[in-house]
């Protein structure tokens, strides 16, 4: 198989673990959980995936980062997850997860051109699930499914068009808010799992985007926090973004 295909392939696989990871908690009794496979298996398809082990900041690595969140996970209580996971991202949301919340755009705007990209390929984010389309998780289930499209063709002709695809999603969806919600993330959550995750996220995108060319400029040392809307505490405003300086 062309090394290139397989790098596309493990770069889905990332990226939907890395969506697995916003899902609600799950019960105890489930057996399914992304935490319990062996980290060594990741740590594999992070080789794979020809993303460079660069060091943030803090001098820690991308791959050190995602042995720190199976870690964290194992580590964390379901209750404490639980509560966690509501306190940040439900009701008066102290971490909002939705793009609209941080994009100056009309939040129509947003929307009408994410259905856009998902019907252009033939996706649908899960019905049952109640949220919006600019929901963090479902852009980033998509962006694995391009890539995983990506790994499947050889045809030049298909291959620039997916190719385009992951190129524009990446610009207009997702480089000017997914850094900022991770660096929220980082700075509201009390339970050091999240913040793994948040440290993560923003890891493997500046290592996406690196690779990929889809926006060289991106580690700016800032980072847009949303302002909640005073006529409504349960929704973010998308105006009156502020740019605060990253630790």
């Amino acid at each position: 198989m062309n090394p290139s295909l397989i790098r596309f392939a493990a770069q889905a696989d990332l990226v939907l673990l890395t969506a697995d990871m916003l899902r609600p908690p799950l019960p105890a009794t489930t057996a399914a959980k992304w935490w319990s496979e062996p980290v060594a298996n990741w740590e594999e398809c992070l080789r794979a995936s020809g993303l460079p082990d660069t060091t943030n900041s803090d001098n820690v690595s991308l791959r050190s980062m995602l042995r720190e969140v199976f870690t964290t996970a194992e580590q964390t209580s379901v209750d404490e997850w639980s509560d966690e996971y509501w306190r940040l991202f439900d009701g008066p949301t102290l971490c909002p997860i939705n793009q609209a919340s941080y994009d100056r755009r009309d939040k129509g705007t947003i929307l009408g051109d994410l259905a856009g990209f998902y019907q252009a390929f033939g996706w649908n984010p899960t019905p049952s699930s109640g949220e919006r389309p600019d929901h963090l998780r479902f852009q980033l289930e998509f962006l694995a499914v391009l890539l995983a499209m990506a790994s499947q063709t050889e045809d030049s002709e298909r291959s620039e068009i997916v190719s385009d695809g992951l190129r524009q999603f990446a610009r207009i969806h997702m480089q000017d808010w997914v850094p900022s919600f991770s660096w929220q993330l980082c700075e509201v959550s009390r339970v050091p799992l999240f913040g793994a995750i948040g440290t993560w996220i923003v890891m493997l995108w500046d290592g996406l985007s690196q690779l990929h060319q889809w926006s060289p400029e991106l580690s700016t040392g800032k980072f847009i926090k949303p302002e909640r809307d005073g006529e409504n505490p349960y929704e973010c405003a998308a105006h009156g973004l502020l740019q605060l300086g990253t630790h």
